[in-house]
């Protein structure tokens, strides 16, 4: 008996599958976000009144983005291997930074997803200064959410826990700039 191939693409079933799930969980986290910042009311709540609704002529600008975070191409250790002899040596696909950013008006809430295996605190914290100096104080910490994608083939170097800077020789300022300008760039 001959096995087909999948004609999608040139990608597996599970790859597509996965692909598809990535995106609904995007959009769902979007739409979460959304909703918790429509709801947001400047005044404290009655709590037996239920949740507030937003004004039905409201407007909202929503607008999105994409830029390159992708990074020296070799030399860099890959974040997640625990290995640090495991280095990039070469792009195979370049990694983006992605924003979906929501704005009534009053109030600007931002989420980005960078092909990172995870966001650290310093890598937030960074991103957050970089954000202050470019926008003054139009996003801050209670308005930018910031998440990675979880693929082991993005940067390794720009942690501040102590067991994942051994597993990728240290800090490294080559891997955490151009995440850091990636996702800058993308809240244009």
């Amino acid at each position: 008996m001959a096995v087909r191939k999948s004609a999608c693409c040139g990608f597996s079933a599970l790859e597509v599958t996965l692909g598809v799930l990535f995106i609904l969980m995007t959009m769902a986290c979007v739409a979460l976000i959304t909703v918790m910042f429509t709801w947001k009311s400047d005044a404290a709540p009655d709590p037996t009144s239920g949740p507030t609704l937003p004004p039905q002529n409201q407007t909202y600008l929503i607008g999105v983005g994409r830029a390159d975070c992708t990074g020296p191409p070799a030399e860099i250790p890959l974040m997640g291997y625990a290995n640090p002899q495991q280095k990039a040596a070469g792009i195979h696909t370049r990694l983006y930074s992605r924003a979906f950013i929501i704005d009534d008006g009053g109030r600007r809430l931002v989420f980005v997803t960078a092909d990172v295996g995870m966001i650290s605190q310093r890598l937030r914290l960074e991103v957050l200064q970089a954000l202050h100096l470019k926008f003054g104080d139009v996003y801050r910490q209670e308005n930018v959410v910031l998440s990675g994608t979880h693929t082991h083939c993005g940067l390794g170097g720009f942690f501040q826990y102590t067991l994942l800077m051994i597993s990728s020789s240290g800090y490294i300022r080559e891997s955490i700039k151009p995440l850091v300008d990636g996702i800058v760039r993308v809240c244009l």
